[in-house]
């Protein structure tokens, strides 16, 4: 608990360091830690009860609430929502040439694409593949502009030794931008190339590409997904671990 406080005060989090010991104090005086599996099966059970002034019953009394509020305003907005998307996809078959997904509900879906940039202005081309000398340039110039260290594009000091150790590192892929149609929820889901090799891990889309949610453009969506050579580099030399690189790939040396 002592070094939580010290991390806090010194992160400047002066007020969340005055809380942790009556956090603390809380969580040692709860009796729910102590439930077993058989007491919780009791009381989801009814045949069982929880001490009515445990603070975390307490507590959770208190926001029960407004959760189920929240719950059910956003259960009602996702509703009036997917309504309206309904209606805008038969609008678009109606006054369209252009052929439509089939219904794909309840199946595994894919999306294919290349690995392409963009142009998102006049003279404002983005090239498809960004790489870790763009990530240490944009940290240096965070740093050289007066930022605090807390810059979102800060970075830790040892990746940039790292760089200055063995510059071909800054060439290694981070980011790569396709026109996949993803939408929100598809973070996470795996890039393959044509042969079916793992390249990536997809996570977001650009700007323009939010517009997926409505309409794909060959123009302008993009799906964006980090490489999986910066992942392999992360792992196996920047963390240290050439063991779960190894799990991974068949020649580990070859991959970083």
């Amino acid at each position: 608990m002592a070094q939580a406080v010290a991390t806090a005060s010194a992160a400047g989090f002066s007020e969340i360091a005055e809380l942790i010991p009556e956090a603390a104090a809380a969580v040692e005086g709860s009796s729910l830690a102590s439930l077993t599996a058989e007491s919780v099966e009791a009381v989801l059970a009814g045949k069982g009860m929880l001490d009515p002034a445990d603070v975390f019953l307490q507590a959770a009394a208190v926001l029960y609430k407004d959760y189920t509020a929240s719950r059910d305003t956003q259960k009602a907005l996702f509703s009036e929502r997917d309504k309206l998307l309904a209606k805008l996809l038969e609008l678009q078959k109606a006054n369209s040439t252009e052929e439509f997904y089939p219904d794909a509900n309840g199946t595994l879906r894919l999306s294919a694409g290349f690995v392409e940039g963009y142009t998102a202005a006049d003279a404002c081309t983005h090239l498809p593949v960004t790489t870790i000398s763009g990530l240490v340039d944009k940290h240096l110039e965070a740093k050289l502009s007066g930022g605090d260290g807390d810059s979102e594009f800060d970075c830790p000091a040892r990746l940039v030794a790292l760089c200055e150790e063995d510059p071909s590192t800054t060439k290694i892929p981070v980011n790569i931008c396709y026109s996949t149609d993803t939408l929100g929820g598809n973070s996470g889901s795996p890039v393959l190339n044509a042969r079916g090799e793992f390249i990536g891990i997809n996570f977001d889309r650009q700007r323009q590409g939010l517009m997926n949610e409505y309409k794909w453009s060959h123009l302008f969506s993009r799906s964006i997904g980090v490489d999986v050579r910066y992942i392999l580099w992360m792992v196996g030399t920047y963390d240290a671990a050439m063991h779960l690189v190894a799990e991974m790939v068949d020649s580990p040396s070859a991959a970083l």
